[in-house]
């Protein structure tokens, strides 16, 4: 069995961001292969990561990471799957698809037949059949039981979470391009139509994400320019001499 540590993750983050959030998933789509104690130290650590980070959840959330693990659930030790649980909980909170909420049910639905089988198998089966039924199904209906709540608390949890108050419905991360300026332009018609008013007036609400580069170095919130070249760019900039923001 292959070793790995929360280290392991070092390659894909900068700065406590995921910059890779390929590598990030491969790793966490083959934790079946790890020992039990590193795959939870890497849990642990990317638990840790996500909960910091608007950033780290929207990286996992929008590469599927709930509809990709919940089939995986099963094949862990309940230490593991906690975690596990913790996890999807984070990524869902950020971004739940309408796939993901097909794949949980799905998973309840797969628990209840694997169950109703169990039962037919015990009452209508040969006397072989039966007795492995008789034998097995107390451990089995409990697990199938408790992987049921876990289903039900993550989505009770997911649907229930809102977001603290202040926060903007939606948000646009920037990232740390070039001065920051990584952010999306307007299309042809709306510049066409801003630019027939003769005016405009621009208003942005900042979080600064303390694990983005922005903290030591300039990030461009906003930048306005003519053909000419001419206009004007709004930045946000660490304070000088002082602890990064």
């Amino acid at each position: 069995m292959a070793s790995a540590s929360s280290d392991d993750l070092s390659p894909f983050l900068s700065n406590f961001r995921i910059s890779n959030a390929e590598g990030v998933m491969r790793m966490v789509l083959t934790l079946d292969s790890l020992e039990e104690s590193r795959a939870l130290s890497l849990l642990c650590r990317l638990c840790a990561l996500l909960r910091e980070s608007p950033h780290n959840r929207h990286a996992l959330a929008s590469r599927g990471l709930v509809g990709a693990v919940l089939p995986m659930l099963a094949r862990f030790s309940e230490a593991v799957r906690i975690e596990l649980l913790q996890l999807l909980r984070l990524a869902g909170m950020q971004r739940l698809t309408v796939h993901d909420s097909r794949a949980t049910l799905q998973q309840l639905q797969a628990l209840e037949a694997a169950g109703a089988a169990l039962l037919r198998a015990e009452a209508d089966g040969s006397p072989t059949q039966r007795a492995v039924a008789a034998s097995t199904a107390p451990q089995s209906s409990h697990a199938a039981a408790t992987r049921c709540l876990e289903l039900l608390r993550l989505l009770r949890d997911v649907v229930a979470s809102s977001l603290p108050e202040g926060t903007p419905a939606a948000f646009w991360d920037m990232g740390p391009g070039a001065l920051g300026a990584t952010g999306f332009d307007l299309p042809a018609s709306g510049l066409v139509g801003l630019a027939a008013q003769g005016s405009l007036t621009a208003a942005c609400w900042v979080q600064l994400d303390p694990t983005c580069s922005a903290a030591t170095a300039p990030t461009t919130l906003l930048s306005l320019y003519d053909v000419h070249g001419c206009g004007l760019q709004l930045q946000l900039h660490p304070p000088h001499g002082s602890e990064p923001l």
